[in-house]
């Protein structure tokens, strides 16, 4: 699915967005990985700096993550309970601060 971004998620949040939408169990746990890798890199100087992780968080956006738990039914990938514990656990590895993030939008 395409991904289309009018202007910076944090300055317009009427922004025209598309995310991502994930089908499967499988697809959540490969995005996730992908991400992990990437988030890693600099999640400690974000911590160190105080840097509140804005880039990561929209990139989270559009892959799709923060959907995992929407029914499939209503358009969702609804994830296994088990998947999603996988998917946050993999996001906490790699910064803890984003980890967290799925629960709370779940």
């Amino acid at each position: 699915m395409t991904q289309v971004f009018t202007s910076d998620a944090y300055d317009n949040p009427n922004r025209e967005c598309t995310a991502h939408i994930i089908t499967s169990d499988q697809e959540a746990l490969e995005i996730a990985q992908q991400l992990t890798v990437e988030f890693a890199q600099e999640a400690a100087e974000r911590n160190r700096d105080r840097r509140l992780p804005y880039t990561e968080l929209e990139k989270l956006a559009n892959s799709g993550l923060q959907g995992i738990t929407v029914p499939k039914k209503y358009g969702g990938a609804g994830v296994s309970n088990v998947t999603l514990a996988e998917v946050i656990k993999l996001l906490s590895e790699a910064d803890s601060s984003i980890g967290q993030i799925p629960i709370l939008l779940g």
